[in-house]
């Protein structure tokens, strides 16, 4: 299944892909991934832009967990989590307690809130927070965020 967002204007992928540097690379679906336990959690959310919703209730799959089906080899350092055009960069060590979400507040995810998959990382940046994620990849090396990859088009004149 496909979901349009109009508002970013692009195409979401139902599918889920846990690659890079693993030994047995995977991919889900929403189905395949059903099965597996949910852990809830109960915090604000602040994002600088839009303020702060009190008390969310958070559900999902651990992101841990979930990679560790994939059997990260020895060199995995960080995890990209990748969404159409967009990647952040994370520590495997630092991802104790991220959930890949597909409920927040007791309703599934819907276009808007990055249906079918989010990343949750308690405590952290709302630009941390991806939606719509479609892949995991497995890196030795942190590569650029997207601010960082903004900044340097920037420097070269490529953007405004």
């Amino acid at each position: 299944m496909d979901v349009i967002d109009s508002s970013q204007q692009f195409v979401t992928t139902s599918l889920l892909t846990i690659d890079g540097l693993v030994a047995m690379p995977q991919t889900f679906t929403p189905e395949t991934l059903a099965p597996l336990a949910r852990i809830s959690r109960v915090e604000d959310f602040h994002c600088d832009h839009k303020g702060t919703a009190h008390g969310r209730l958070w559900r999902g799959i651990s992101l841990l967990e979930l990679i560790q089906s994939a059997q990260p080899q020895s060199g995995a350092e960080y995890v990209r989590i990748h969404a159409p055009n967009y990647s952040v960069p994370l520590l495997l060590t630092e991802i104790e307690g991220a959930l890949l979400v597909d409920s927040i507040d007791g309703q599934p995810l819907n276009s808007d809130g990055g249906t079918p998959w989010r990343l949750y990382v308690p405590g952290a940046q709302c630009q941390i927070s991806v939606k719509w994620v479609n892949r995991l990849q497995l890196t030795a090396t942190r590569g650029a965020t997207p601010t960082e990859r903004l900044e340097r088009a920037r420097e070269r004149g490529a953007v405004p």
